[in-house]
């Protein structure tokens, strides 16, 4: 069909490779058409089902002007300048219209460039063989040829990335009739976008109309859900739907679009002109399935860009964040209260102008305009959604983020003398990441086979902190200094590794920051904190330093950690620093509790839990029996002793601490990031 035998020369260039011609690309290539850019030009593609495009229809609302800028007039086959909704009266859109394209008048247009410019057209499934990419050249080889190309065009779908919890992979899934009638029923100037009176079945489904004349439609029905709808369910809903005695089926349409809040995998993104487009491109909205109209316009954008001749890589501007937070609320309560999804598009379109949501779905309404269209929908539905959402968000910020925000948060609880709040977060915190991050050695241990082995690792590991704890009777100076020396190495080398920065002197010099900085920045408290200890002879030295001996300490660690900003160029090294400083503002306890917890233990329970490809309840299990052991000790010599002896206390943390670090420096080093 499409010049399949031209002849081929081998090892040659080619200015432009065509993955796929979806609507994306095809688009693209009219484009490119347009502006002459296939003229003195060669182009492949590679397409197995390129005449699968006759059997779509896209559809969109847009204004006239955007139409004309985006060259669509020749495309479109209908149009309709009022929308209906439910049983609702029918309301005119403008400054809209809404428009829809026939992918056999699409695929007519590509296939004539087709014909003209004699591409070779290769009938293949593309596979990543086909590919060979060494630093700036893309080397293309398939059925024996070998060409290099200079742009690459993927319009292969998407593969999405496993949801996280606040996201949500759902279809959008459809199969409709196209009749004609005896009668002339149906009244052109106006399409149904959702009649929701049909069974929803425990899911969010409707009807979708559109009148292509006074006696021929599409009836299509629509399922938003996890699993696609079912062709049997749809026949029986259209047969009912259908308020014709007499009409005759001319044709079918059936397919299924992703409507996905989850990210889509990197691939193919290691060279700047292999350039994804149309769904790969993740031009979808999420929460509509609309896409065709923003593929028009990306194809406007790519072509001037490529006409400009830019050596600069090819970028789209980025999707607002909030339009992305709206996207994901409304999946996830499509996704785990389907049964809300009729009530929510009802309120919707009862309440507010079709416009102004048709302006809020193509993400061009201001944010007074979107508090009052959230007013009508369920609010506490949304509310509860929107909770848990920000609150899973939370946790994606990096860990230094977070310290940094929740120290903001304790130094204003201090200033309002809440701190009862401060050691409620520490509380938490510590019994569940803290405990947790250091309670998963047995798992991270590798020659742990069976249960002997586990009973020698559990005696290894106790005998480690008794021969600590032997030090710290002998002597206490000298076991305090290697308390030191070792912590500081572990919180340095837990940090540089989750910035994947190489562990060394240099992360020891940082962990020596961390912990010199918390000490010196409360010296008085640190030193009240020692007398606990017992036989600690330079505890007497410690006391009678000069203040301005501490300052000086102090700029020396400061001095040091500015020094490894300058290495490691690195902003949570600055963010740390500044933090540090924050925290000199807070009781030494409260300090060292949010360090530890929210930037070292949160450090490793990330490292850990990617490495050993566990999900977070996984890693909570696998911790739990020396997490429970853990916190019961905790507990039971805080509560349960009439004077605890803080000195001991300490003494006994310092010694389940030291195996720990010994088993993560021997897991960072067999399993690096």
């Amino acid at each position: 069909m499409f010049n399949l035998n031209k002849q081929r020369n081998p090892n040659y260039n080619v200015d432009y490779l065509f993955v796929g011609l979806g609507a994306a690309n095809s688009l693209i290539l009219l484009s490119f058409e347009r502006l002459g850019l296939l003229n003195q030009h060669n182009f492949v593609v590679i397409d197995p089902s390129f005449e699968s495009l006759q059997n779509k229809t896209f559809c969109f609302w847009a204004e006239k002007s955007e139409i004309d800028k985006y060259n669509l007039q020749s495309l479109i086959n209908y149009h309709w300048p009022k929308l209906q909704f439910s049983n609702h009266e029918s309301q005119d859109v403008y400054p809209y219209q809404y428009y829809c394209v026939e992918g056999n008048t699409l695929y007519q247009q590509t296939k004539k460039i087709i014909d003209h410019y004699q591409p070779i057209f290769y009938s293949n499934t593309f596979s990543e063989d086909f590919i060979h990419i060494d630093k700036d050249r893309i080397e293309v080889e398939i059925e024996n040829d070998k060409f290099l190309v200079n742009k690459v065009f993927d319009n292969r779908p998407p593969i999405h990335n496993r949801p996280k919890i606040n996201e949500s992979h759902l279809l959008q899934s459809f199969y409709g009739w196209r009749i004609t009638t005896n009668d002339k029923k149906f009244d052109t100037s106006t399409a149904t976008l959702m009649d929701f009176d049909i069974p929803q079945e425990g899911n969010c489904q409707f009807v979708y109309v559109l009148p292509f004349s006074e006696n021929e439609a599409l009836f299509e029905v629509t399922k938003f859900g996890q699993s696609k709808i079912d062709k049997e369910e749809a026949n029986l809903i259209l047969r009912n739907y259908i308020q014709s005695e007499k009409y005759e089926i001319i044709d079918e349409e059936e397919g299924c679009i992703p409507m996905s809040s989850a990210g889509l995998q990197e691939e193919n993104k290691i060279y700047k002109n292999w350039i994804a487009t149309g769904s790969r491109a993740n031009l979808i909205k999420p929460s509509t399935g609309y896409a065709f109209l923003k593929m028009a316009e990306d194809a406007t954008h790519l072509a001037r860009h490529v006409e400009s001749k830019s050596n600069v890589t090819y970028k789209r501007e980025k999707v607002s964040a909030r339009f992305q937070f709206y996207d994901r609320l409304l999946l996830k309560i499509i996704e785990l209260h389907p049964e809300f999804g009729k009530d929510i598009f009802q309120s919707l379109f009862k309440k507010i102008q079709t416009r102004e949501v048709l302006t809020f779905l193509k993400e061009k309404s201001s944010i007074s305009d979107e508090l009052r269209i959230f007013s009508v929908l369920p609010i506490f539905l949304f509310l509860k959604t929107a909770f848990k959402d920000i609150w899973f968000s939370l946790f994606r910020i990096s860990p230094v983020v977070q310290t940094l925000l929740l120290t903001l948060v304790c130094i204003s609880l201090e200033y309002f003398q809440i701190q009862q709040a401060s050691w409620l977060l520490i509380g938490l915190g510590f019994f569940t990441i803290g405990i947790a991050h250091g309670a998963i050695d047995h798992v991270t241990h590798q020659n742990i086979r069976n249960n002997v082995d586990l009973l020698k690792f559990i005696v290894s590991y106790v005998g480690k902190g008794v021969l600590l704890g032997l030090l710290w009777y002998w002597q206490a100076d000298f076991a305090l200094l290697a308390f030191l020396i070792f912590s500081a190495w572990h919180f340095g080398q837990a940090d540089f590794e989750v910035w994947k920065l190489k562990s060394s002197l240099y992360s020891f010099l940082w962990g020596a920051t961390l912990l010199g900085l918390l000490l010196f920045n409360h010296y008085d408290e640190t030193l009240t904190i020692l007398e606990f200890l017992p036989g600690l002879v330079s505890l007497d030295y410690l006391k009678t330093l000069p203040p301005n001996s501490v300052l000086f300490t102090q700029f020396i660690f400061y001095f040091i950690g500015v020094a490894l900003l300058i290495y490691t160029r690195n902003v949570f090294v600055l963010v740390s620093l500044f933090n540090l400083y924050l925290l000199s503002y807070l009781p030494l306890l409260i300090s060292f509790g949010l360090f530890f917890i929210f930037q070292h233990s949160q450090h490793g329970f990330t490292f850990l839990k990617n490495q050993l490809n566990i999900s977070t309840k996984q890693f909570i299990l696998k911790a739990l029996p020396f997490s429970l052991a853990g916190s019961l000790f905790i507990v039971s010599f805080i509560f349960f002793t009439d004077q605890p002896n803080w000195g001991l206390f300490f003494i006994l943390l310092s010694c389940l601490s030291m195996p720990h670090v010994i088993s993560m420096n021997l897991f960072y080093r067999t399993r690096k990031v």
